[in-house]
């Protein structure tokens, strides 16, 4: 169907500190080796997508312009390094929200698949052969459920399950540009 590879990355924790419901760019600190980590994915041809659930905006901690500015914000920080972010989608909605225009049960928050199918129509990305990197395991999930294979960057309080984690963004990368990752569970 589509020939496109690509890796979607969870924002916050994988490319960005996490910081709670960010709704400024001086918030915005870039992890050690996240930039290089994308310059990599884009040498390699995978497109590199970004797919964020931000409940921010639902509870009304942000609008949806500052996230707009935050993600412009980072893609133009990327792309002065030499790093390009193909595309970021991300879930505003919360079904406990403050603000009722988000209180929905929508098909994109992760753990859901919305916005990988989305994306994937979008660019013609094929997802099974396509990688999700995230800090949670709803990410970790979300990429299971469209057949991309799933690396969960490890934090203490995250329990590591049976998927393979590492350290960082650039760790993943490079293990798999070294090895060959078609033999790991999705």
């Amino acid at each position: 169907m589509y020939k496109n590879r690509a890796f979607f990355l969870d924002r916050d924790g994988v490319i960005i500190k996490d910081v709670p419901y960010l709704n400024t760019i001086h918030g915005i600190e870039f992890l050690p080796g996240a930039k290089n980590a994308i310059k990599i994915i884009n040498k390699s041809g995978y497109k590199c997508i970004i797919i964020t659930n931000q409940s921010a905006i639902a509870r009304g901690i942000a609008s949806l312009e500052e996230v707009y500015s935050i993600h412009r914000y980072i893609s133009e920080s990327l792309l002065r390094d030499g790093a390009i972010v193909d595309a970021i989608y991300f879930c505003p909605h919360l079904l406990r929200a403050k603000i009722s225009k988000y209180a929905i049960n929508c098909n994109c928050r992760k753990p859901r698949s919305g916005m990988f199918h989305k994306a994937a129509k979008d660019h013609k990305v094929d997802l099974a052969n396509s990688i999700m990197v995230g800090d949670k395991r709803s990410d970790i999930v979300a990429g299971g459920k469209v057949g991309c294979k799933s690396f969960q960057l490890y934090k203490p309080k995250i329990h590591r399950g049976e998927w393979v984690t590492f350290m960082s963004l650039l760790e993943v990368v490079n293990f798999i540009m070294r090895n060959d990752y078609d033999g790991l569970p999705p």
